[in-house]
């Protein structure tokens, strides 16, 4: 007797192998786009924010790892948790985006 291998039916769930790869390669690809934009203008942004020492500037790669991986982290984990609950998840990242980018930004004057 033969027995054959439990296949993804493309029917049921509405996706196909090629959606995925090419979803996966969008999202991979945003990962290098923001780096290749940022490079060019280290200099500027160090002058901007006021570094003394041209190596600090590079940090700025490290903080885009950083948040790119702690993102993941903190809100797929919700995602996943709470059956990806659209609302829940969108008020999420809002909620992460105005403590990490808007709150520490000085006061307009």
């Amino acid at each position: 007797m033969i027995s054959k291998k439990p296949s993804i039916d493309t029917k049921k769930t509405g996706t196909s192998q090629l959606e995925f790869i090419l979803l996966m390669a969008c999202l991979m690809s945003i990962v290098a786009l923001s780096i290749d934009t940022l490079l060019p203008a280290l200099k500027p942004i160090g002058l901007s924010i006021g570094t003394t020492n041209a190596s600090e500037n590079q940090l700025l790669i490290t903080m885009i790892f950083l948040g790119l991986g702690f993102g993941q982290l903190i809100l797929g984990h919700y995602q996943i948790v709470l059956e990806e609950n659209l609302l829940f998840t969108l008020g999420l990242q809002y909620l992460y985006w105005l403590v990490f980018y808007v709150l520490p930004l000085p006061a307009w004057k």
